[in-house]
């Protein structure tokens, strides 16, 4: 087993991790066992509470005992947990799921962007990364596409039948990922002490580090905007444009097209813009596409949709490439869980926020105001920016 190998080991699992076949029924099967959505809310809730808790330690954890391993732990966890979805009956076992898979996302958040980094390090391909990952998810663009039918189709046989299927998947999963090898091994005894100490070093250095904390910052504000697309607007945008819930299923496919499209060149577009074109872009570009957003028009938003999913494709990659070449492999996956944490910590209210003001006001109206808060941000982010971010 070389280092070499885990390229394409962690391209096939990445692929077979984005197939999800439960994304487009999981509501339509909660709802078909009796669960309300509040059930599915509280859910939600301890699945967001476990990772605040457990984000920061586990990414500390990955770091002491190799990012592998924290890998094949949350491949485990979430086949426990996919196959106890497809077994449960009442919602109180739905609770207690929220904490497997909650603890299981902690493990891998971080662990494996830092795993495909640092063996693409360890084989002096640092200035390839972003080529390299694009690439693979462009692949993972197509595994989605195929989750987008197989899901439904899987779940006209028997509705739990996809759920157990991906929890199989994921326990493969775990024993391909068991034969990768670890690029940097690491020589601390794994203990209480050794733990708290690396969290805290890894906490300390994300917090006094400027370009890494610019970095963080650059994150949420590209991303919070996406979450809430996700989440909140982009079915009912489509709806509210005309378009027959039916169609869903191609539109979205068509998505995944474009952003397997942008991931596989993103390595050559970012070589043109550079590194602060390439940040600057993504922000400016997000502004002007959720204004659009406010303009009642099929056309137009198909369009805006094609473009926001271009740039999420393309921010992606570039923000993974940016922020590991100022951390170094001991503590990859700590601060990489920092950035997470951070994430998590400021959206929580935000949702709560948003929902507010989409209950007080029209989507066009919340869209455009999400737009101009974004191109304020942007212009503060900038004006910050002492010092380039530029590879050290």
């Amino acid at each position: 087993m070389h280092v070499k190998d885990n390229i394409w080991k962690f391209g096939i699992y990445s692929f077979v991790d984005h197939i999800r076949l439960t994304w487009m029924i999981i509501t339509l099967y909660l709802l078909s066992l009796g669960f309300s959505f509040t059930n599915i809310g509280i859910h939600e809730t301890i699945f967001a509470l476990v990772i605040v808790v457990f984000e920061l330690p586990t990414g500390a954890l990955a770091d002491l005992i190799g990012k592998k391993k924290a890998i094949i732990i949350s491949c485990v966890l979430n086949g426990v947990g996919f196959t106890a979805i497809g077994l449960m009956k009442l919602p109180a076992h739905y609770y207690l799921i929220a904490l497997v898979v909650g603890i299981a996302f902690s493990f891998i958040s971080g662990a494996d962007v830092a795993l495909l980094y640092d063996s693409v390090k360890k084989i002096n391909k640092t200035k390839d990364y972003k080529k390299i990952r694009g690439k693979i998810n462009t692949f993972n663009q197509i595994a989605s596409i195929m989750g987008l039918f197989l899901g439904p189709f899987i779940y006209t046989i028997n509705p739990r039948l996809g759920f157990i299927v991906g929890g199989i998947i994921y326990f493969a999963a775990a024993i391909l990922i068991g034969t990768m090898v670890e690029p940097y091994k690491t020589c601390k005894k794994t203990n209480f002490k050794t733990h708290w100490n690396q969290t805290i070093s890894g906490l300390r250095f994300a917090l006094s580090h400027n370009k890494i904390m610019w970095l963080i910052a650059f994150f949420f504000l590209s991303n919070i905007g996406l979450e809430f697309f996700f989440d909140f607007w982009q079915q009912l945008l489509l709806v509210n444009n005309g378009f027959d819930v039916k169609l869903f299923g191609i539109i979205l496919a068509l998505m995944m097209g474009i952003r397997a499209l942008v991931s596989w060149f993103t390595h050559k577009i970012e070589k043109k813009l550079k590194e602060t074109g390439s940040l600057l872009v993504v922000l400016v570009s997000q502004a002007i596409i959720f204004a659009v957003f406010g303009i009642n028009n099929p056309i137009t938003l198909l369009i805006s949709f094609g473009a926001l999913y271009a740039v999420f494709a393309f921010q992606e990659i570039i923000f993974e490439d940016y922020v590991n070449a100022h951390i170094s492999s001991s503590n990859r996956a700590t601060v990489l869980s920092v950035k997470s944490l951070v994430y998590n910590i400021f959206t929580a209210g935000l949702y709560v926020l948003l929902g507010w003001f989409m209950d007080l006001y029209s989507i066009n109206v919340v869209v455009v105001g999400v737009a101009i808060i974004i191109l304020i941000g942007t212009i503060i982010l900038f004006s910050v920016k002492k010092e380039s971010v530029n590879h050290s």
